[in-house]
Formats: C-alpha cells, sequence, structure tokens
C-alpha cells in the first residue's frame, strides 16, 4: 500500500504522500470502546506478549516500505490493566499516544525518519491523561514528546504561547518543520504547485482506473456458505439456471429510501436483461438479501457494542424470515464493517457471500455467475455473544488485545471462531471459491 502511493523509490513528484495510522495500533482497546469518547480511553494489553506479536508488525512494515507520516491515536496504555511488561513498552506513561514520551520514542526506534502527525482534535477532545492542561500546554507536552504535527486545527496561538513560554524548544520547531518541509520539496509543491485541471482528472478518472477500481471489488468478494457441505452448492444462479423463475432484491440499511433500493433495483435489471425481477417477494422463487448493518454513534458511548444483526442495527430480521417463507432460495450479501455475529442471518440463508463496502451491484454479478469469487476474510467473525461478553469487573469472554484468528489459544479452551452448518470456520483467511 505504501508503494502503491508513494512509488516504490520514494517520495516524487507523482507521489501520494501516506499517513499510517494509529500507532502503536487501535486493536488493543478495552471492551472495544472507541477513544472518541472517555470510556475508550485506554489501551489495554491483559496478554503477555501481544504488544510486540500483534500490534508492532504492520507498522514495522509500513515503516520499512518507507511510509511518509504516521499518526499515533487518541488512547493512553493501561498499566493496571495490563501485562506488563509488554516488550519494549515498559513505563506505560498514562497519557494518550500523542503525548506520550516512551511510545513516540519507541516509533522513531523502528527506523521511521518522516514526521509524526496527531489525530485531529487531540488538543481540546481526547486530550487523555491531560484533560486538566490548558491547551497551550497540550500543544507545549505534544510537541515536546515527538508530535510534529497537530492535525486539523488552526488554532496558531496556543502552539505559539506553548513555544512562546518555553513549553518546547526552538530546537523541537525546527526539526518539526524541517521534516514537513523535505516531505514537502519532495513532492514539488513548492518549485511547481499548480495543476492542469483537465490533464488531473484524466489522471485521477479514467477508464483504465475505473476498471481496476472494478477489479479489485470483484476480488474482495468473499464466498462464506455455499449450501450446507459439499455437493449442495446453489451458486452461481446462472441465467440458465433462473429460466422459469423470478428473482426478487432487497436491501437493508440504515436511512434507506425507497429512492435508493429503487435505483439498486433498476440497476441491476439493467444490468441482467436475461433475468426476470420481481419487486414482490411473494411471487419470486430466488431472494438476494443485501445487509449493511450499522450500529454505534462515533462520538457518544452507546455503551457496549450489540454486534447481533437484527432491527437495531438497521437489518429487518422479522422481513427477512417472511422472504424466506416465500423461496425457495435466499442468498444474502452481508456488509462488513464489524466483525458482526452472523448467526441470525447465515441461519436463514442457503448462500453467503462478504464484501467491505463493495459495490453492491458487484456483488450480485457474483451471485449470478458474473465472476468467482476469490476473495479471503481479513477478521475473524466470533461465534457468539457469549464468546465477546464483558463480566462485571469489565474482562471480556476472549481477550481484547489479540486479534480474532488467535483468540482461543487464550481462551481455555472455550469457542470463539463462528462455524457453519457446513463446517465453514469464518474466521482470517477464509473464503470459498465454490
Amino acid at each position: 500500500m505504501v508503494h502503491g502511493f508513494q512509488g516504490e523509490g520514494g517520495l516524487g513528484r507523482d507521489s501520494v504522500a501516506l499517513t499510517t495510522k494509529h500507532f502503536p495500533g487501535g486493536g488493543a482497546r478495552e471492551n472495544g470502546f472507541d477513544p472518541h469518547y472517555a470510556e475508550g480511553q485506554f489501551n489495554v494489553y491483559p496478554t503477555p506478549g501481544s504488544f510486540e506479536a500483534y500490534h508492532l508488525p504492520p507498522f514495522q512494515a509500513a515503516i520499512d516500505a518507507g511510509t511518509s507520516s504516521v499518526m499515533p491515536y487518541y488512547a493512553m496504555p493501561s498499566k493496571e490493566k495490563s501485562a506488563t511488561p509488554q516488550g519494549r513498552l515498559v513505563e506505560f506513561e498514562p497519557v494518550g499516544f500523542t503525548y506520550n514520551r516512551e511510545v513516540l520514542a519507541l516509533l522513531r526506534s523502528m527506523g521511521h525518519i518522516g514526521y509524526i502527525n496527531s489525530d485531529s482534535g487531540v488538543l481540546n477532545k481526547m486530550a487523555w491523561g491531560l484533560e486538566d492542561l490548558s491547551v497551550p500546554e497540550r500543544a507545549g507536552a505534544a510537541i515536546s514528546a515527538g508530535t510534529d504535527i497537530l492535525a486539523d486545527t488552526n488554532d496558531v496561538h496556543s502552539i505559539r504561547t506553548a513555544f512562546t513560554t518555553g513549553l518546547f524548544s526552538s530546537q523541537r520547531l525546527d526539526e518539526a518543520a524541517q521534516l514537513l518541509l523535505v516531505e514537502m520539496f519532495a513532492l514539488g509543491l513548492f518549485d511547481d504547485p499548480y495543476v492542469d485541471p483537465e490533464h488531473a482528472d484524466t489522471v485521477v478518472a479514467n477508464a483504465e482506473f475505473e476498471a481496476a477500481a472494478a477489479e479489485a471489488h470483484r476480488r474482495s468478494v468473499v464466498l462464506v456458505r455455499n449450501g450446507t457441505g459439499p455437493g449442495t452448492g446453489v451458486l452461481p444462479l446462472t441465467p440458465e439456471s433462473l429460466a422459469g423463475k423470478k428473482v426478487y432484491v432487497e436491501l437493508f440499511e440504515a436511512d434507506l429510501t425507497v429512492a435508493k433500493l429503487d435505483d439498486l433495483r433498476d440497476r441491476i435489471a439493467a444490468a441482467h436483461p436475461d433475468i426476470a425481477f420481481t419487486t414482490d417477494h411473494g411471487l419470486a422463487d430466488v431472494a438476494v438479501v443485501f445487509a449493511n448493518p450499522f450500529t454505534g454513534d462515533y462520538f457518544r458511548s452507546m455503551g457496549l457494542l450489540d454486534l447481533t444483526i437484527d432491527e437495531h442495527s438497521h437489518v429487518n430480521l422479522t422481513k427477512i424470515k417472511k422472504i424466506r417463507e416465500s423461496v425457495d432460495t435466499l442468498v444474502v450479501g452481508l456488509n462488513v464493517v464489524m466483525p458482526w455475529l452472523p448467526g441470525t442471518l447465515d441461519e436463514l440463508a442457503d448462500a453467503v457471500l462478504v464484501g467491505f463496502d463493495t459495490r453492491t451491484d458487484v456483488v450480485f454479478d457474483a451471485v449470478v455467475g458474473g465472476f468467482t469469487p476469490t476473495g479471503r476474510l481479513p477478521l475473524t467473525f466470533p461465534i457468539n455473544q457469549a464468546a465477546i461478553a464483558v463480566d462485571d469487573q469489565g474482562r471480556c469472554a476472549s481477550p481484547n488485545d489479540v486479534p480474532g484468528y488467535d483468540k482461543e489459544k487464550y481462551m481455555d479452551g472455550r469457542p470463539y471462531v463462528y462455524v457453519d452448518a457446513a463446517g465453514n470456520r469464518w474466521e482470517r483467511g477464509f473464503g470459498l471459491t465454490s
């Protein structure tokens, strides 16, 4: 990815400078809470060795590839709730990573020579561990700790105040400025900052790139279930196999409008004139249901997330059950932005495909044999609510600092990975081709 954005030879005039985030990893969040709100302010590492084994390797790969910038996150490490030390994380300084001298020094020791770019709002919203400091004091703390850019702010006054009151040195000011200027000169932003808009349009949006994007969407589709076992596959539903049958298409997501659903149905019907469609599932033989569940609130804690797929996550399970009663074959296309508890949908389906904000039309093409899915899951689905339950002491049934594909190593024989009726384990790296 770094080479794709920046070029393999380092930054140049045709590069897009890349920021890799959020160091030292956002996966160790306490019970899944996000650090945009206070409940998620801690990274916890209860599993010995997890910090080095799971969280640093992708950042090391990005640094080795020459990423121009690295962004630390809002959260701070919790020594109280971690097995300590965690490799090179020893002090567990109780301040957000943007302000954390130990963590930023570790980043530099890994070989990062570009700038360190804070996340947005770190001075006035999510300054965990430094809530009692003034904004200039927070700016001084971040810059003196090693942060070079305070992102998404025009609060020059606070940064100037931090400098004039001695909260960071002239040496740090020069160092931070130099790191950014090196990137800007490498990109050619000073000697020739102007572009021809018409030429830019041909570079950004052209047939070759659109074709590459479409192919990326096709390659991302994962077939996770196709029938109940070997020899029971229902996909692909080719136009030939659908001859004399009617197909019903449905979409479930938050804030869905009639116009959006009609547009999706019209696009699919126009792209597949050899298939007979109906808008009444009672008249259909086959149903293709797209589910785009979503839950939570970005800046407001909603309590522990319920990852069940049903009405609370904007998927009308009651209607899907009625559709199931009407048709001989039901195929589900599940959009994955979280490791959902998939059982409520999977148990109703004959086949399930997974996408990741993949174009809905593309997933439908996979259903009807336009291409053979070759994608592999990049995450692991939990088997049930018990696998991710949190007890009254705030401890999760599965370790927060270990990725899903390895959680069962630390669960004393208890299951974590979802297993469907065909015996498929929906874990990282899994995907059917037929």
